[in-house]
């Protein structure tokens, strides 16, 4: 049967709210829930070399595994941007090994919670996870629908050595970076800045000389 160690990992930090960002791995739509897989941790050592992506001075510790047979699991990341844009999605992964570990990481994303799924606004399809942590960074470039989003959602589907019952793909240092989209001013040096004011005003002497 299903057997997860770990039902859903939340935030260890977030500028929105811990408990709205998530990893699930889950089955994918009309799976049985008796598929056997699972996902759980394992701690780094020196030579995963898991230093990808590394935040907040925190040194390199426990890794998630998504476990074989994956053929019919993804991988989700619930990542909202509530009042930001200009997302970036980085991440550490690596592979338990070329013939067991899954060869490739196929992305797409959801700007409605999982109801509708889709690509063209990620700058990159999908990515292979070498036998150490190595550094995956994904732009959402052309959809500026998942700006300001609290739906968002990335997901990763596994292709390749992924119906065997060994093997699995590692991660690690998950980040989702944006920039504030919830200015009430335009700002500059600290000064708000206010657009079409109405207001009228004199300049003198006028004409003027050396001094206004």
């Amino acid at each position: 049967m299903f057997t997860p160690d770990i039902t859903g990992i939340q935030a260890d930090y977030s500028l929105i709210d811990v408990t709205k960002a998530q990893i699930i791995y889950k089955e994918m739509a009309g799976v049985s829930s008796a598929y056997s897989t699972y996902i759980d941790t394992l701690t780094a050592t020196a030579i995963d070399n898991d230093t990808a992506n590394l935040r907040m001075s925190q040194p390199s510790g426990l890794m998630i595994r998504a476990r074989n047979p994956s053929d019919s699991m993804n991988l989700v990341f619930y990542i909202p941007s509530t009042n930001y844009k200009n997302l970036v999605l980085k991440y550490g992964t690596e592979s338990s090994s070329s013939t067991h570990g899954q060869l490739q990481q196929k992305f797409d994303y959801s700007v409605d919670s999982g109801m509708t799924w889709k690509t063209s606004g990620l700058s990159l399809a999908a990515d292979s996870a070498g036998l150490s942590f190595g550094l995956v960074s994904v732009n959402f470039t052309t959809d500026t629908t998942v700006n300001n989003n609290s739906k968002l959602v990335f997901r990763i589907t596994f292709l390749g050595n992924t119906t065997g019952t060994s093997g699995n793909n590692r991660f690690d240092n998950v980040t989702l970076d944006g920039d504030s989209s919830n200015a009430s001013t335009n700002t500059h040096l600290g000064v708000p800045m206010v657009a079409n004011n109405t207001n009228n005003y004199s300049v003198y002497p006028n004409p003027v000389k050396n001094i206004l």
